[in-house]
């Protein structure tokens, strides 16, 4: 072997080191240094703050007015359910999965999560000892769930809560001309809302201490 071999294995494995970490590091970078990108037709069409606790205060305040039009279960109803999903049986799981006491615990459980982490985020709750772009993260993850969207169509359709019952603008293709279901309606707009969350607030709130 050529006595200067190894030292240029060892130099190409440096340059392809670099050449494949660089484009992630170029990313990392505008990623955390990227100024908001917050356009204000974006903010004015939607009624998007771009200020993260005014934003997060009047998506508080819409979780706020759902959570409330969602009935609580009986304990009956939540042992029933529970038996359910624990009976180890495909057609009592599948059963349980399609009821309306389902789609009420899983509506509920998620809108009040999203509830209190945006309390967290407007100020009006103790932060938990999480950076706010974590916090940011997850809440657009569970803002963005199908499953979410898709149970609260369906207690919709089952007259368990009104159309009134959930902010207009979160329903503004359910009405004509479009006439989208509610859960692709809601699904439009958290769509946008997400979209606001990593463009416009969390270049903002990454590089909090």
């Amino acid at each position: 072997m050529h006595p200067e071999a190894p030292i240029r294995r060892i130099v190409l494995n440096c340059a392809c080191a670099l050449f494949l970490i660089g484009p992630l590091n170029t990313a990392y970078s505008q990623t955390v240094y990227q100024p908001p990108l917050c356009p204000q037709d974006l903010i004015s069409a939607n009624r998007f703050s771009s200020d993260p606790k005014t934003f997060a205060e009047t998506l508080q305040m819409e979780f706020s007015k759902l959570v409330e039009a969602i009935p609580t279960l009986s304990p009956r109803e939540m042992d029933w359910l529970e038996a359910e999903l624990k009976a180890n049986d495909g057609t009592r799981a599948v059963r349980a999965v399609s009821s309306k006491e389902y789609a009420i615990r899983q509506v509920r459980t998620h809108a009040v999560s999203i509830r209190d982490g945006l309390q967290q985020l407007s100020g009006s709750r103790p932060i938990a000892s999480v950076h706010p772009s974590i916090q940011w993260s997850f809440l657009t993850a569970a803002l963005i769930d199908w499953g979410f969207q898709e149970n609260i169509d369906r207690l919709v359709l089952a007259s368990v809560i009104s159309k009134s019952a959930i902010p207009s603008h979160w329903m503004a293709y359910n009405g004509s001309p479009f006439n989208y279901r509610v859960r692709e309606s809601i699904s439009i707009h958290f769509t946008r809302v997400a979209n606001h969350v990593l463009t416009c607030l969390m270049p903002q709130v990454s590089n909090q201490k």
